[in-house]
């Protein structure tokens, strides 16, 4: 390996830490500088459920099941997270090796028997441990990993590889936490993108110059529809005038809230040329997301859902969650429906008092204030499923 090989992989290796396939070109450099070696590099995001990636050069994606099966029972040369010399350094393995021979069992001489005919002897590799590194862990446990192994007819890795490696590690170690910063952030967004899609409910995240930055597939759908909701010019719009007036007079309110501190959220109807029931719409600040925050631009929540095929407002986890009589509770499922107080006192057969007095009764035991309020917590609760996605599609 040379001084400018070493450069070079520097720069791969901070490239990687931003753009992930990158790890892919850094482990072809690094083969390269070893003579053509055989490589495998593994990441694993700490404390995420997700398996570990790996990165290939020179060996077949079909045998690496083989090679897990036995890294996961520990290799020929000792699990690579017990001596500290693999976290120190780039190590030949035969270090490791030759201080496990003296008191090796008959079991340890039969699986390292069974490595090499199983996985390394039909990968074309020397009969020798591999040059390896892990410059992350978990738990003691490395997450980060590197090991390069010589192939047949290939050149033996000299003292002056290894010296020359030895001045990745601090990169490399580096690289790696920058790596699982950006990572951890990527993968919450990723689980939190993944939550809005399984929402039955339109959901629009709009900036302050009221465009649409974020979306999820109910919200997708229902602009699909092309029933009264559109986006068009980079901007959500109603099919009928009155109803945009009040879309952009209510998203104006709920900018300005963000500014002065109002969380207060605001509803509304959208009528639908197709004459079915109107799409209810609730229109709220966002709560001030943090420095640095990819969505830091979102500012108000538009959510919409489709009383035509929207999800099942469930009454008796509304009873049991907010401590509601079956009647409330009733007068809650069809509010969030998109039913007005006079409507609902009629398919219910109540005076419009009696539904009054009832709704008072609903905002003390959810401790909320107005109707928007209420039915923002309801839409957006445990109390709300999907129906069969077959039903839901675009009519």
């Amino acid at each position: 390996m040379t001084a400018d090989a070493v450069f070079s992989l520097v720069d791969r290796i901070y490239e990687a830490a931003v753009a992930p396939d990158r790890w892919q070109d850094f482990l072809v450099e690094l083969s390269q500088a070893f003579g053509g070696a055989a490589g495998l590099l593994a990441l694993q995001l700490p404390a995420s459920p997700h398996p570990a990636h790996y990165y290939l050069v020179h060996l077949r994606e079909e045998l690496h099941p083989i090679l897990e099966r036995h890294y996961a029972r520990g290799t020929p040369w000792g699990q690579l997270h017990g001596p500290p010399l693999f976290r120190e350094r780039f190590v030949r393995s035969s270090e490791v090796l030759n201080r496990l021979l003296s008191n090796e069992s008959s079991d340890a001489k039969r699986e390292r028997s069974n490595f090499y005919a199983e996985w390394m002897q039909p990968e074309g590799l020397a009969p020798e441990g591999p040059v390896a590194h892990h410059f992350g862990e978990e738990d003691g446990v490395p997450v980060a990993a590197v090991a390069l192994y010589r192939r047949v007819g290939g050149r033996r890795f000299t003292d002056d590889d290894l010296s020359l490696a030895n001045l990745l590690v601090p990169h490399l170690a580096r690289a790696f936490r920058l790596y699982r910063r950006l990572g951890g952030a990527q993968h919450e967004r990723l689980a939190m993108a993944e939550v809005m899609n399984r929402l039955a409910l339109g959901v629009v995240l709009v900036d302050r110059e009221r465009r649409p930055i974020v979306s999820n597939r109910t919200a997708d759908r229902l602009i699909a529809l092309n029933d009264g909701l559109m986006r068009s010019e980079d901007r959500l719009r109603t099919e009928n005038p009155r109803d945009h007036a009040v879309l952009q007079k209510l998203l104006g309110e709920a900018i300005a809230g963000t500014r002065e501190g109002n969380r207060g959220s605001h509803v509304m109807t959208i009528s639908r040329p197709s004459g079915k029931r109107a799409f209810p719409v609730v229109i709220a600040p966002l709560l001030a997301g943090e420095p640095g925050d990819a969505a830091e631009d979102a500012v108000v929540s538009v959510v919409v859902g489709d009383p035509e095929a929207m999800q099942a407002i469930n009454p008796e986890v509304l009873r049991t969650f907010y401590d509601l009589t079956p009647a409330e509770a009733e007068l809650v499922s069809l509010l969030a429906g998109g039913a007005s107080l006079e409507e609902a006192a009629k398919r219910r057969g109540v005076t419009i008092n009696t539904v009054r007095s009832q709704l008072k009764n609903v905002f003390a035991k959810t401790e909320t204030n107005r109707q928007g309020d209420l039915i923002r917590l309801v839409l957006t609760g445990a109390a709300t499923s999907p129906e069969d996605p077959r039903k839901t599609e675009p009519r």
